[in-house]
């Protein structure tokens, strides 16, 4: 079923079926979501892709834009990547979005016996920011599967899981940072429809305040889960409306006055997409670099609907 069955889910294809794209490529989708986004009713975005290359976010077009749509009120959630002990790349390293890394839940129900993926990546960036803000199961993950003639279904036979009522599609088991980053999505799903109100960094302050420390979460290490192990149902029954990012500088793409440099507070609605100085950024490549085949330990377990 997931995390929230009933959303009304926006797909964005801007990258090829093997996850290799160009950053213009996400770029051009995000302006899509600023564009459109707010008419289609989208207040979460979802991103489980990390650039090759690590850059501070003051001179990374993606975070810039991502910052666009947060500053626009759209709640921006990011996969930490799957580098364990390496720097983390855009867009996980921008302090705004909501960074996301990866619990194994040993498939367990109660989360005494959940630890930190062994690929989630973790620490601080170049400006300083330490990531991921908290983290979320995402270790044998299984979801929908488009098609078995889908490219991960090709290169991935093996991970298939065929579903039990033939009208139904099959399902599909992964591992990664994306799958966690998907996770706290539908987390804030289902927060925005019990308060549609609150604003991203509304958002992010109640999941981050809210998370499991190890008072409840006994592995709880904070260099390596940020605030802690996703909590739903208290982020939801929370009723904290302090914000998360107070003196944030935001990036230097976006800076139009001298002053923005001491950003204090956010004026909603007064960074627009113009405000970008697209002409002075460097153009790389971004792959789909939040999934980890290896960590999957593929049993002969039957999956059914």
């Amino acid at each position: 079923m997931g995390v929230a069955p009933e959303v009304n889910l926006q797909s964005v294809k801007v990258c090829g079926d093997d996850g290799a794209c160009l950053t213009s490529d996400v770029i051009e989708g995000l302006q899509w979501i600023y564009d459109h986004g707010h008419d289609l009713g989208i207040r979460v975005v979802n991103l489980s892709i990390n650039s090759e290359i690590e850059e501070s976010y003051h001179t990374n077009p993606l975070c810039a834009a991502l910052e666009v749509l947060w500053f626009n009120g759209f709640v921006v959630v990011v996969s930490a990547g799957n580098s364990q002990g390496a720097p983390l790349h855009p867009p996980a390293n921008d302090p705004f979005v909501i960074t996301v890394g990866s619990v194994d839940d040993q498939g367990t129900i109660e989360i005494t016996d959940d630890s930190l993926s062994s690929f989630s990546a973790y620490g601080a960036t170049l400006d300083g920011t330490v990531k991921p803000d908290l983290v979320a199961p995402g270790r044998n993950l299984v979801s929908l599967l488009s098609s078995r003639d889908s490219f991960l279904a090709q290169l991935h036979p093996d991970h298939i899981i065929t579903s039990r009522t033939p009208a139904w599609n099959d399902y599909f088991r992964m591992s990664g940072t994306s799958m966690s980053s998907a996770v706290v999505a539908g987390a804030v799903a289902l927060l925005l429809q019990d308060e549609p109100n609150l604003n991203p960094d509304q958002v992010k302050f109640r999941l981050m305040s809210t998370a499991a420390k190890s008072d409840r979460w006994p592995a709880y290490d904070p260099l390596q889960a940020g605030a802690g192990y996703l909590d739903i149902y208290a982020a939801v029954y929370g009723t904290s409306l302090e914000t998360a990012n107070t003196g944030q500088m935001i990036s230097q793409l976006l800076w139009s006055e001298e002053d923005w440099a001491n950003w204090g507070s956010v004026n909603w609605g007064s960074v627009n997409w113009g405000s970008v100085n697209w002409g002075s950024v460097n153009w790389g490549s971004v792959n789909w670099g939040s999934v980890n085949w290896g960590s999957v330990n593929w049993g002969s377990d039957y999956w059914g609907p």
